[in-house]
């Protein structure tokens, strides 16, 4: 072949690969913009309420607590891994001090674990219209199941992205290791995913290629040391103060004990009946069924058929099914071992059992039936979205005929009631609304108080903790009438006695009580 030939056919060859890539990569461009899309179609009418769930209001003030030089679980405390505050730190940080900030940051993220997603189905199928399916899934399940950015929410891009690097590489020290960062940083977010995080060390010592015993144990070791880098990292700011007592008991010690003393099969049961919408007091969502429905029984019936044709499949593709597995079984664990049954939890169930799902899509062998499969799943997806997201949208769409704000809730009025009458910034003391705090910069009376129904859960003595917030003489104090995690309690009696015989109620605004020191 002559040189001229040669480069010729080099030119040729070049632009083949330039052209695929360039279509790869405006095909992947458009998955995104297409996740993006749907997620602020069911998210962006839940930005602008000024609480969805106090979790994310004390997630929120204890972020602020970072950008203002302050360690989590000093002056402010909150029960969740130091990543949890991270993230709100910078999504303020880099955003802007508002809720809409906030929440668009937690949009981007959820978008990000959707397309993570997205690509571990498609590694196991090589179906991109049935692996966007399970990335839409996923996000309509998250936003249904939890609007607001929780813990488990944020858990989420890390752990997929451990599971897609599992999926899509082999055993080597390298994939070890950094599937090891990966679920340590997941578990900086939610210390009780160390469940799956165990199992996935077992499955990395023993999963194929089989080794040697040595060599085997290299790999356990390398991945566990890749976890524990993160782990470590997080504990630098403390050890720099000379406080590694305060990391290692808020992250450690204490997940231990609460989640001890607050499992049950009871709970199990519980949270089992939540994810179809039933509740222990008889209520049932009807939302939450239907999605549930299409989420867990399409997630069952997908491992049912990927198992029974086991004998059919080649060996990579047993080896992802294993992984997708172990995953789907070491969050399972993870969730209904963590002790109370909050529904928020069942979130880090939902990337495995979407992705299962897709072999339900898959499986269809004639093309007709599966165009007819696919098109039911997609419209009663988008049907049962658009009912989920109606109200908000009608009730955005009346304020702005109104000429309203689009931002509302109690809060912000409460807000700006205190910056009129408390200039000064003396303490305030809220039992609800803590979000206040961040509206009017100003801080928690005490640690516990940060999220105050840890007065209760939390506090060696209630009684004691209330009588150390009021001898504090807070300027206001807002309540609402009846305080639920109060009921029973000396510390309600406490604090009820001291507004009787300190206190004057100076105003009312949606069913919270103002009381000014007299």
């Amino acid at each position: 072949m002559k040189r001229r030939e040669f480069i010729t056919l080099l030119r040729g060859a070049a632009a083949r690969l330039i052209t695929r890539a360039g279509s790869t990569m405006s095909q992947e461009v458009l998955v995104v913009a297409l996740l993006l899309i749907w997620a602020l179609f069911l998210r962006l009418p839940f930005f602008f309420p000024d609480t969805l769930h106090w979790d994310e209001s004390a997630f929120i003030i204890v972020g602020q607590g970072i950008l203002d030089g302050l360690l989590p679980y000093d002056p402010l405390w909150d029960d969740k891994p130091p990543l949890v505050y991270v993230f709100f730190a910078a999504a303020t940080s880099l955003l802007g001090k508002t809720i809409l900030a906030v929440r668009f940051a937690g949009c981007l993220w959820v978008t990000a674990a959707a397309y993570l997603t997205y690509q571990s189905a498609y590694a196991l199928t090589s179906d991109r219209r049935a692996s966007i399916a399970a990335a839409v899934l996923f996000i309509t399940a998250t936003s249904l199941l939890s609007p607001a950015i929780m813990s488990e929410t944020l858990a989420l891009v890390p752990l997929i992205g451990a599971l897609l690097l599992l999926l899509t590489t082999e055993r080597t020290m390298t994939a070890c290791f950094f599937a090891g960062v990966l679920i340590g940083t997941a578990g900086m977010f939610r210390i009780n995913l160390a469940y799956l995080a165990l199992l996935v060390g077992l499955y990395i010592v023993l999963c194929p290629p089989l080794a040697s015993i040595p060599r085997s144990v290299l790999r356990g070791l390398i991945y566990a040391a890749g976890g524990m880098i993160v782990i470590f990292v997080t504990a630098i700011p403390y050890l720099m103060q000379d406080r590694l007592e305060l990391w290692f008991n808020n992250l450690f010690l204490f997940p231990l004990n609460f989640s001890s003393t607050r499992r049950s099969f009871a709970g199990v049961w519980q949270l089992a009946l939540k994810a179809f919408g039933i509740w222990p007091d008889f209520r049932f969502d009807a939302r939450v069924f239907i999605l549930g429905c299409v989420l867990w029984i399409g997630g069952f019936l997908g491992i049912l058929l990927r198992f029974r044709h086991w004998r059919e499949l080649s060996q990579p593709a047993r080896d992802q099914a294993v992984i997708l597995l172990v995953f789907l079984l070491g969050s399972v664990l993870s969730v209904f071992l963590t002790g109370p049954a909050s529904m928020h939890y069942l979130i880090q169930l939902i990337p495995c059992f979407a992705i299962f799902s897709v072999f339900v899509l898959t499986h269809q062998s004639i093309q007709k039936r599966r165009w007819v499969v696919e098109l039911g799943a997609f419209l009663f997806i988008v049907a049962s979205s658009a009912f989920f997201v109606s109200h908000e949208y009608s009730s955005l769409a009346q304020r702005v005929k109104e000429n309203k704000s689009l931002s509302y809730g109690p809060e912000y009025e409460i807000a700006r009631y205190l910056l009129q009458e408390n200039p000064d910034r003396k303490p305030v003391f809220l039992l609800y609304d803590i979000i206040v705090y961040w509206f009017i910069s100003q801080y928690p009376i005490t640690r516990l108080s940060t999220h105050p129904s840890d007065i209760v859960r939390f506090a060696a003595a209630p009684e004691s903790e209330m009588h150390n917030i009021l001898s504090r003489k807070p300027a206001f104090i807002v309540k609402k009438k009846h305080i639920w995690y109060l009921e029973g309690q000396e510390a309600a009696r406490i604090l009820n006695d001291t507004l009787d015989r300190d206190y004057v109620l100076t105003s009312v605004i949606d069913e919270r009580e103002i009381y000014r020191l007299k």
